[in-house]
C-alpha cells in the first residue's frame, strides 16, 4: 500500500461495491470478489438434461461463459492504456468471504441498506471471475490507493448480474454521510450515482465514493456494466476510471461478440 497524507480510501471501497457487485440474487462479497448465487437451475458452465438413453450425434452444450483464457484476452493489458502503467498478475477466483467486521463495515451496515442485505445473505463462487489490478505512472499516481485502476469480469446468471447492478444503483441513492468510526481517524463516507454515464451494455451503474476526515477528502469512481451473463467492473482514481471505462468495455463485448 503506498503512503498518503490523507486516509487510505481503496479499502472502504472495496468493501462496499465488491460485496454489491458479488451479490447477485443474494451472496456474500470481500474485498475485490466473492461469491454469488446459483439456483438449481444455474450451474455456471451450462450442462445438458440427463436422459435415460445417450444420444452420441447430439453436439455437446455450449459453455455460455467465456474460458479463462477468453476472459484474460478480454482484459486491457498494460500497453492499453499507455507508457508508465503497469499490470499487476491477474487474480481468477474471487473467493468468497464476506467483508470483514471493521468500522467501515459496521457504519455501512447501519447506513447502507444494500450492503446490508447482501452480507445477510449466502455466498458461492462465480461461475468465471478474472480481475486485474494495474498502477499509473508516477506523475498520474493517487497516493492512497493500492491500484489507480482494477478492471475485473465476473460471469454468472443474468438475473443474479442484475440484481448487482440494481445494488450498485441502490448504494448511489441509499448509502449517504455515512459516519465511520475509526479508532483514531474518524471519517465520513459518502456515495452518490456518476453522472453522465454513457448507455452501456444491457444495463450500468456508476458510483462516486468520497471518504473524508480531518486532512482530507479521497474520491474513488466504480461503473458496473452488464452485458447478459457477464458484469464487468472498472474501478480506481476518477480520473483513471473516466478515461479508461469505455475501452474496457468495448475490449470485453468484443470478446462476448467473438464468442457468440
Amino acid at each position: 500500500m503506498r503512503s498518503g497524507g490523507k486516509r487510505k480510501a481503496v479499502g472502504v471501497g472495496a468493501s462496499v461495491l465488491a460485496a454489491v457487485v458479488v451479490t447477485g440474487c443474494g451472496s456474500g462479497g470481500g474485498n475485490a470478489g466473492g461469491g454469488s448465487v446459483f439456483g438449481p437451475d444455474d450451474k455456471g458452465s451450462g450442462s445438458a438434461s440427463p436422459s435415460a438413453e445417450p444420444d452420441d450425434s447430439s453436439p455437446a452444450p455450449k459453455d455460455p461463459y467465456l474460458s479463462q483464457a477468453e476472459l484474460e484476452d478480454a482484459i486491457l493489458t498494460a500497453a492499453d492504456l499507455g507508457p508508465g502503467w503497469t499490470r499487476m498478475p491477474v487474480q481468477t477466483s474471487a473467493g468468497t468471504g464476506k467483508a470483514q467486521p471493521t468500522a467501515a463495515d459496521a457504519a455501512l451496515r447501519a447506513n447502507c441498506p444494500p450492503y446490508r442485505e447482501q452480507n445477510n445473505a449466502s455466498s458461492s463462487p462465480a461461475a468465471r471471475y478474472l480481475s486485474a489490478s494495474f498502477t499509473a505512472p508516477k506523475n498520474a499516481d493517487v497516493p492512497y490507493l493500492e491500484y489507480e485502476l482494477t478492471i475485473t469480469v465476473r460471469q454468472r446468471s443474468a438475473a443474479d448480474l442484475a440484481k448487482a447492478v440494481e445494488y450498485g444503483r441502490r448504494s448511489g441513492v441509499e448509502c449517504k454521510n455515512m459516519p465511520v468510526a475509526e479508532p483514531g481517524n474518524p471519517y465520513t463516507l459518502d456515495y452518490s450515482a456518476l453522472k453522465n454515464l454513457p448507455p452501456y451494455g444491457d444495463e450500468a451503474a456508476g458510483l462516486y465514493e468520497t471518504a473524508q476526515n480531518a486532512t482530507g477528502l479521497n474520491a474513488t469512481s466504480w461503473v458496473l456494466v452488464r452485458f447478459g451473463n457477464t458484469l464487468v467492473e472498472i474501478s480506481g482514481s476518477p480520473n483513471a476510471v473516466e478515461a479508461f471505462m469505455s475501452p474496457a468495455v468495448l475490449k470485453v463485448k468484443r470478446a462476448l461478440d467473438a464468442k457468440n
